[in-house]
């Protein structure tokens, strides 16, 4: 990773190798939020994605193997506020176990107030501070290292990944 510059977490978190050069993170209060609208849909499981770790339900196998894939570090808390005391919230992803990630996005939509919000797999809808996407991370790159967009090359595979495309 020494020679990597890596945008995690949609653009909440950018790395330099290992050094953080950039991160924003959801308010305890947009934590909530997210929470109290999502347990509306039992076919929604929550995961927080932390600086430093990750949280999820662990009594839940189709959770467990898919929040593997993408998060390493597990927190072993009892609740979204515990890890808060521990950790930076920088995304919440609310895994639908229907596979159909678009439909649920719909009833949430109106969350994109304060949040901005995108589908990110089929299974995946995403929650970030509002401001916050891997276009905006891109940006920072670009201009911390002088690049030019001559210079950037993009690809992505589904809307989270559309505002480093236009960026």
């Amino acid at each position: 990773m020494k020679d990597m510059i890596i945008i995690a977490d949609n653009g909440a978190a950018v790395y330099d190798g290992d050094t953080l050069i950039y991160e924003d993170s959801l308010t305890k209060e947009q934590v909530h939020r997210v929470q109290n609208e999502c347990v509306k849909y039992p076919n929604l499981s929550l995961v927080y994605s932390g600086l430093k770790t990750s949280f999820y339900d662990v009594n839940n196998e189709e959770i467990v193997y898919n929040a593997k894939i993408y998060y390493h570090e597990y927190g072993n808390y009892e609740d979204a506020d515990d890890m808060l005391k521990h950790d930076k919230i920088l995304k919440v992803a609310a895994y639908d176990l229907t596979h159909n990630a678009e439909t649920s996005y719909i009833p949430l939509s109106f969350m994109n107030d304060d949040m901005d919000m995108a589908v990110s797999g089929n299974c995946w809808v995403d929650f970030n501070p509002k401001g916050v996407n891997k276009g905006k991370a891109l940006r920072i790159i670009k201009e911390k290292y002088h690049i030019q967009d001559t210079d950037v090359y993009a690809f992505g595979d589904y809307n989270n990944d559309l505002p480093m495309m236009k960026e």
